[in-house]
């Protein structure tokens, strides 16, 4: 186990160089055919490469539209073993499920990830997005926004966290302007908070009691994925201001985009913990709106609904792990499945009034006239921690504005600043408005 570490595993390890905040494994560019990624682990503060971890890339074809209830396939996409210095590429192959699960998606797919090292004791799991065409042709997905601009609310699941506490669940972001988007290029630390490897092999309710079990007890055990509920839930997918003396609004539909958070239970007995962002694309007609007119403030998250999958892993034999799947047997998931509709607005922790008067935000303000406005409708908008509340827990998200998730303002009534944290309107992740 990390902390103690044997001498077994001191063999499987290669130091990387300095403290952990500031090591760095060698890795590849991730490309569009390879998923590409390190492994590391942090002993005492340091990071270390870890050498012969087993990497799985898998997905479940049938999750979206299968039945509830039942017994679903696993497909396993490849496995790699972690190189002397922890990296990993595993080649991607497209198939034409993948391509028509792609094609209702946006043009998005995504797979399951995860490692699992036997000497350290410790497992992750994540998710990989790639951009899948209909001749199997794939691509990266655009990088994450980098703007600081995040909601600040913190730990989302801490109710004493205020307007400043750290943005606690953002994905950690490299100083390496070459490092893709983490949904392209996966990297992972095993630490002591990593989940530990399974004890004990799970069995099925029917294996469990046949007669005449081998001694030794096998690793994998086939699985299949079993959806238990499809509920739909609520998710914060913009933050949005605006001031008096300004109409406004905000539209989500056709092309629009969002990165969602799922959540992970791998004991199976309420231990959840936050997952990997899941891709959710719209390719429906149909899009959402909320205008802000006559003098009306708006200080708020802009809200609309998504349908989830909630299910687990269930075992159809005996095995620590399912097969081809980094996933112990009665792993429960909560994660995004497709957009639904609707539209809201609420005003939790993190969506306060805070103008352009004052630094940082003044130094990145931009005027509109009277009778002038501004309109954005690329790039991405800030991460927003807690945006959705899967039931034990609450998870982030972040949407990608385009050609149909904009946002706008009209100064009608006189002139109002619009400005961002760490940089001007047409980059911020969050907007802000004030009457100038």
């Amino acid at each position: 186990m990390i902390g103690g570490v044997a001498a077994v595993v001191a063999a499987a390890m290669v130091p990387v160089s300095g403290p952990a905040g500031d090591a760095r494994a060698a890795e590849s560019e991730a490309t569009a055919d390879n998923v590409v990624g390190t492994v590391l682990a942090e002993v005492d503060g340091v990071l270390r490469a870890v050498s012969g971890a087993q990497v799985k890339v898998w997905w479940v074809p049938s999750e979206l539209d299968g039945a509830i209830g039942a017994d679903l396939p696993i497909q396993t996409v490849g496995t790699v073993l972690t190189a002397s210095d922890g990296s990993y590429r595993l080649p991607l192959s497209s198939t034409v499920q993948m391509q028509q699960a792609a094609r209702a998606n946006g043009g998005y797919l995504n797979l399951d990830i995860g490692v699992i090292s036997d000497e350290l004791g410790k497992l992750e799991t994540t998710t990989v997005v790639r951009k899948l065409n209909p001749l199997g042709q794939w691509a990266l997905p655009e990088p994450v926004s980098t703007d600081a601009d995040v909601d600040g609310t913190g730990d989302p699941n801490d109710p004493e966290a205020g307007d400043d506490a750290p943005d606690a669940l953002a994905a950690p972001v490299s100083d390496d302007p070459e490092v893709e988007n983490p949904q392209a290029q996966p990297d992972f630390v095993l630490s002591s908070d990593s989940p530990d490897v399974p004890d004990a092999p799970a069995a099925s309710s029917s294996s469990s009691n046949r007669a005449g079990l081998a001694a030794e007890t096998p690793v994998y055990t086939p699985c299949s994925y079993v959806v238990d509920a499809r509920p739909v839930r609520s998710v914060n997918i913009i933050e949005f201001h605006n001031a008096s003396n300004s109409d406004a609004g905000w539209v989500y539909g056709e092309s629009a985009d969002s990165d969602i958070e799922g959540a992970v239970d791998y004991s199976g007995d309420g231990g959840w913990s936050i997952h990997g962002s899941r891709h959710v694309g719209n390719t429906d007609s149909g899009s959402v709106r909320r205008t802000y007119t006559g003098g009306k403030r708006a200080n708020n998250f802009g809200t609309t609904t998504f349908t989830f999958v909630d299910g687990h892993y269930k075992a159809l034999g005996v095995g620590k792990w399912c097969e081809g799947t980094t996933i112990p047997p009665g792993t429960k998931l909560k994660r995004v499945g497709s957009w639904y509709g609707g539209v809201g607005a609420n005003t939790g922790p993190g969506s306060e009034f805070i103008g352009c008067l004052k630094k940082p935000q003044s130094d990145h303000r931009n005027s509109i006239a009277k009778s002038g406005g501004f309109t954005r409708s690329t790039k991405r908008a800030a991460k927003i921690t807690g945006a959705v509340n899967v039931g034990p827990i609450k998870v982030g998200a972040q949407s990608g504005f385009s050609s149909n998730l904009d946002v706008h303002w009209d100064a009608v009534r006189g002139p109002i600043w619009l400005c961002g944290t760490n940089y001007e309107p047409k980059s911020a992740g969050v907007i802000h408005a004030q009457n100038k």
